[in-house]
């Protein structure tokens, strides 16, 4: 069945990023009418052997969501999840335009900004994570906001339409590691430059490093798509005090990169993932969600040819674990698999969640204070998850 028929979540979710690649795509056409490699890798690490002979159980402990009830356990239309460094579980819900604050038994805490023009309110919240020191950062549709983890608010500083942060994550206390996108042009063409880059705080025009520069390339005569392809499959990245992982192109190439904070290449990491061929009901899907969602989204002013890629992914998730592990999810997989390898590529043992093919559209967040997920495409209602490994 066509996932815009049996999930109005997922839709309504994935709303706030085409709105975010809408106005992408309207700024650069009016820009446009009115006139990859960044880093090399040294040393290469070993070859991994992905399949080892230690398989671990990945389990549930809780949940959190409620389909009707207590408004602070349901959901409107959940985006993005975060762990804080006490364990706290943050929500970012686009429907209701806040975060939400659990303890890590799934208490309810507070709510964290509303929708609104005024200071340290929302419009179209897409994307945040919440700092070493328990503050909460946001990437809103022209600013970028800071908040205590009291809730008030610290910073908010104006941003560009096109040149902002996207897909950010906490280094240390204050720093954030993230992707900042800039549009370029050129005598050859337009251009969209994203790197991946070390900021602090709220200053990501000014970031102290750059681990990674890709580029594409914008033809005119698919212009919407090719926006929506960069938006929908970007890199996946992580890190910590020590190291940065970086997956360029995870949906093709099963190839890690570290760099150590300066920006200097450390290892290569080669995962021997095999392609898996997407079902016709997988492409089916696929195609009729992206195309009818840009399509509604724009309100019939953009239509899109959409083909998807004739294979799953090949990495879907990575993270640091709770084992200050570098956790890989595979995504060739159904039911969520994960390899868990050392910082120099060592398989060390194999994470399973059994019986789990409806988790396809999870998505996880792992990182050292725990692992969560939630769904993006629910039969019913969204929840969050929490996991364990079983001893």
């Amino acid at each position: 069945m066509p996932l815009l028929q049996k999930s109005p979540f997922f839709y309504y979710g994935d709303k706030h990023r085409l709105v975010f690649i809408i106005i992408r795509i309207m700024v650069l056409i009016i820009v446009i009418l009115s006139g990859i490699f960044g880093a090399s890798c040294a040393d290469c690490g070993p070859d991994p052997e992905t399949e080892t002979s230690v398989i671990k159980t990945l389990f549930i402990t809780d949940s959190i969501g409620l389909a009707e009830g207590d408004s602070n356990y349901v959901f409107g239309a959940v985006y993005d999840i975060a762990i804080g460094p006490t364990g706290n579980i943050f929500v970012l819900d686009v429907g209701k335009c806040h975060v939400s604050v659990f303890s890590p038994e799934g208490e309810f805490i507070q709510h964290i900004a509303r929708s609104g023009p005024g200071p340290g309110e929302l419009n179209i919240p897409g994307f945040f994570t919440v700092l070493g020191d328990g503050s909460v950062y946001i990437v809103d549709a022209n600013f970028v906001v800071k908040y205590s983890p009291e809730g008030e608010l610290l910073a908010q500083k104006q941003t560009d339409m096109i040149d902002k942060p996207l897909w950010i994550q906490p280094i240390g206390s204050n720093d954030l590691l993230g992707v900042l996108s800039e549009y370029d042009i050129r005598d050859e063409g337009h251009f969209i430059v994203n790197r991946l880059s070390l900021w602090r705080d709220t200053t990501p025009e000014m970031p102290l490093v750059c681990f990674y520069e890709q580029e594409h390339n914008l033809s005119y005569g698919d212009f919407a798509t090719n926006i929506t392809r960069i938006d929908y499959f970007p890199m996946l990245f992580t890190g910590n005090n020590e190291t940065v992982f970086l997956a360029p192109k995870p949906q093709t190439d099963p190839v890690i990169y570290s760099f150590d904070l300066s920006g200097t290449p450390c290892d290569t990491i080669f995962l021997s993932y095999e392609q898996v061929e997407r079902t016709p009901d997988e492409l089916s899907d696929e195609k009729v969600f992206i195309e009818q969602s840009v399509r509604i989204n724009s309100f019939g002013q953009m239509l899109i040819d959409w083909e998807p890629d004739l294979y799953r992914p090949m990495i879907k998730a990575i993270g640091i674990g709770p084992d200050g592990n570098l956790w890989v999810q595979r995504g060739n997989q159904l039911t969520p698999v994960f390899d868990i390898l050392d910082c120099h590529g060592t398989v060390l043992f194999t994470a399973v969640l059994p019986s789990r093919q409806d988790a396809i559209y999870w998505k996880f967040r792992i990182t050292p204070q725990g692992i969560v997920a939630f769904s993006q495409d629910p039969e019913e209602y969204q929840v969050i998850y929490q996991f364990q490994l079983k001893l």
